[in-house]
C-alpha cells in the first residue's frame, strides 16, 4: 500500500491535466469523466505515455495512446503537446 501523503502527490500532480481535459472536453460536449477515464486506463494520466506495439501492431502515444496515423489525420502536429492530443482526442470523442 502507497503512503497516504504519495498518493496526495500524485493526485496533486495530475491537478492542471484534469483541469485541462475538462475545460476542453466541456468546449466539445464530451463527458469530462469519459475523457479523464480514458487517460486514466489508457495512459495512467501520464502525457508521455507510450506503447511501443498495441494490439494493431502500431505505436501508440499519450494517456490517450493516439496513434500518429490518426492524430496527423485529425491537423495534430505535436504529439508531444498533450494539450493538443487532449483537445484533438476530445473531438475524436465528439464523432464518436
Amino acid at each position: 500500500m502507497l503512503p497516504i501523503a504519495l498518493l496526495f502527490s500524485v493526485a496533486f500532480s495530475f491537478a492542471p491535466i484534469v483541469e485541462e481535459i475538462e475545460s476542453m472536453v466541456y468546449r466539445n460536449g464530451v463527458p469530462a469523466s469519459v475523457m479523464i477515464g480514458i487517460a486514466q486506463g489508457e495512459g495512467y494520466m501520464r502525457p508521455n505515455a507510450f506503447n511501443p506495439r498495441d494490439t494493431d501492431g502500431k505505436p501508440k502515444y499519450t494517456m490517450f495512446q493516439m496513434d500518429l496515423d490518426t492524430f496527423r489525420a485529425k491537423g495534430g502536429t505535436n504529439i508531444n503537446d498533450w494539450r493538443e492530443v487532449t483537445q484533438i482526442s476530445a473531438e475524436y470523442m465528439r464523432e464518436g
